[in-house]
C-alpha cells in the first residue's frame, strides 16, 4: 500500500526522532519529489542538516519551508538561528525585524536577539593593533595584501585539472554519490571556481535536493553573472521549487545575454501563458533527459501513477487473456507500461525520443530492442 504525504512525513519524523537519520532523511526528500515546497518536509530536512553540522546547505530549506507556510513561528526561529549560526549578523537582523510584524515578539525571537546582539560585539574590530608604530602597521597591511592576493589567485585558477576531470567523469558515469563528495569538496576548497558549483547544483538535483540545488546554482550565477547557462539553471531550480516568477526572471536574463535561445523563449512563453507551435527539439530532449532519474520514484512512488495498468485493462478487454502478439511501446519512457504488458506479450520494443529515459527502460531488461528516434 503506498503512503500518503502526511503519512510519509511522520514516519520521517519518527525516523529523525529515534536518531535514524538517513532514513529520516530519505523520507523527507521522497516527499520532496512530489511536493517541493512542502513546508515541514523542507525544514525538518533542514533541522537535520544543521543537526550534521551541514547549516550552509540548510539556509535554503529554511527559506523554502518560510516562504511555504510564514505563520509557523518555529519556521522564523529556525531560519534566523542558522543566520546566527554562521555569523550572518545583517540577515539575522533583518529577519528578526520581519517576524516581529509578522506578529512573532515573544521570549523565543528575545533570546535569539540577545545572541545577534552578543555576535554583534565580538564581531567588532579589535583594538589590538592600536598601539603599533605605523612600520609596523604598514608590514601588517602588506602581508594581509599577500595572503589576500594568494587566497584570490588560487581559486580563481581553481582545483587541479586532474580533479576537475574526475569530477565531471563521476558525474557523466552516473556515480552522483562520489559526484556530491567531490563537488562539495571542490566548492568547499576553492568557493570562487564557478564550475564546481554548477556541477554540484546539477548533482543535487538529480539526487531530488531541489533547495540545495537552487543555492548551488545561484552561487554559479554569483560568480558569473554573464554565464548564461548558469541562468538558465537556476531558473530550472526556480521552477522545480515553483518560483515562477523568479524563474521568469532569470530566463529574460538568459535571452538578455543569448536572444537567439529558442529553448529559453519557448520555456518563457510557457510560463507566461503564451503560445507556440512547437517545442524546439533541445528543450523536449533536455527535458526528458533530465527528469529521467526522478521519473519513476515521482510518478510511482509519490503519485500512484496507474496509467500503465489502466491501458493493459483495455488492451485485455475483448483479449480473453490471449496473448498481445508483437507489442510496440510508443514513447516507452523509462519502461512503465512496459513492465506491465511484458508477461502477456510474445514480443515487445519501445521507442523514446529522450536517451536517458531509454537508458532507465533498458536497466529492466522488459525489451527486446529499445530504440531512440529524433523529435
Amino acid at each position: 500500500m503506498k503512503l500518503t504525504i502526511k503519512q510519509t512525513l511522520q514516519h520521517g519524523i519518527d525516523a529523525h526522532k529515534e536518531g535514524k537519520l538517513e532514513e529520516a532523511e530519505r523520507l523527507y526528500r521522497a516527499i520532496l519529489q512530489s511536493q517541493p515546497t512542502h513546508a515541514d518536509a523542507n525544514h525538518n530536512l533542514a533541522v537535520l542538516a544543521v543537526s550534521v553540522n551541514k547549516t550552509e546547505a540548510a539556509l535554503p530549506l529554511f527559506k523554502t519551508a518560510l516562504e511555504a507556510n510564514p505563520k509557523i513561528e518555529q519556521f522564523w526561529l529556525s531560519y534566523i538561528d542558522a543566520h546566527l549560526k554562521q555569523k550572518k549578523v545583517e540577515a539575522a537582523k533583518a529577519l528578526i525585524l520581519e517576524a516581529r510584524k509578522q506578529g512573532f515578539d515573544g521570549e523565543k525571537v528575545n533570546t535569539l536577539e540577545n545572541q545577534l546582539n552578543q555576535l554583534s560585539i565580538s564581531s567588532k574590530p579589535s583594538n589590538k593593533n592600536k598601539n603599533l608604530t605605523l612600520k609596523e602597521k604598514r608590514q601588517k597591511v602588506s602581508e594581509s595584501k599577500h595572503k589576500n592576493a594568494q587566497y584570490k589567485n588560487t581559486n580563481r585558477l581553481g582545483p587541479p585539472q586532474s580533479q576537475v576531470k574526475n569530477l565531471v567523469e563521476q558525474y557523466q558515469k552516473k556515480q552522483y554519490e562520489e559526484a556530491e563528495k567531490l563537488a562539495r569538496s571542490t566548492t568547499k576548497n576553492f568557493p570562487e571556481y564557478q564550475i564546481g558549483w554548477k556541477i554540484l547544483g546539477a548533482v543535487l538535483r538529480t539526487k531530488g535536493k531541489m533547495s540545495e540545488s537552487l543555492y548551488a546554482k545561484h552561487r554559479a550565477v554569483e560568480l558569473d553573472p554573464q554565464d548564461a547557462d548558469a541562468h538558465s539553471n537556476m531558473g530550472l531550480a526556480l521552477q522545480d521549487l515553483h518560483r515562477y516568477e523568479e524563474a521568469i526572471a532569470s530566463y529574460e536574463e538568459v535571452i538578455k545575454i543569448r536572444p537567439d535561445c529558442l529553448q529559453t523563449k519557448h520555456i518563457l512563453a510557457f510560463l507566461t501563458g503564451q503560445t507556440t507551435s512547437t517545442a524546439p527539439r533541445a528543450y523536449v530532449e533536455t527535458l526528458f533527459d533530465g527528469y529521467a532519474s526522478i521519473f519513476d520514484l515521482s510518478l510511482v512512488d509519490m503519485l500512484e501513477y496507474k496509467i500503465p495498468k489502466i491501458i493493459y485493462e483495455v488492451m485485455n478487454l475483448d483479449n480473453a487473456g490471449n496473448s498481445f502478439g508483437a507489442v510496440l511501446d510508443l514513447g516507452c519512457g523509462t519502461g512503465l507500461t512496459g513492465v506491465v504488458v511484458k508477461s502477456n506479450s510474445a514480443y515487445l520494443e519501445g521507442i523514446d525520443l529522450s536517451k536517458e529515459m531509454l537508458g532507465k527502460a533498458r536497466e529492466k531488461n522488459i525489451y527486446r530492442q529499445a530504440f531512440l528516434i529524433p523529435y
